[in-house]
């Protein structure tokens, strides 16, 4: 999480952190503006309204959830489409077994093998817009 809030902050973007009071753990030095929550799934469900898309990086349940939930939310029509990027194979054989068994979850995940294939997912879909965190 560091290397992200670090690379947004240096690229000029405004970063967010979000913190349950429920979990152990403090935001990064990176974060500008602190979010305080009182549990787990109010920070899950700020996260996914505050992004306006998502990359889940290789990680552990807590990422996996949070993918999945943003995964599902805009499958079902409950959050408008917004980028969500997979990024690196580590997640291949988890998001297409999904996509083959539920037609209606296929499309709203990118994979992504590298950082800049992440990126060019984002500018596809903002290109000319401006963020809305900026």
């Amino acid at each position: 999480m560091a290397a992200v809030s670090q690379g947004a902050a240096e690229a000029g973007g405004r970063v967010l952190g979000v913190v349950a009071r429920a979990l152990p753990g403090k935001p990064n030095r990176w974060v500008q503006e602190e979010i305080t929550v009182e549990t787990w799934d109010q920070r899950l469900f700020r996260l996914i309204a505050l992004g306006e898309g998502y990359v889940a990086c290789p990680g552990g349940t807590g990422t996996l959830v949070e993918l999945a939930v943003a995964w599902e939310m805009m499958s079902k029509g409950l959050l408008p489409r917004r980028p969500l990027v997979a990024l690196g194979e580590y997640w291949r054989p988890i998001v297409e077994p999904i996509e083959a068994a539920e037609k209606n979850t296929r499309g709203f995940v990118s994979l992504a093998e590298s950082a800049p294939a992440a990126v060019a997912v984002f500018q596809a879909r903002f290109q000319g817009k401006r963020s809305l965190g900026r």
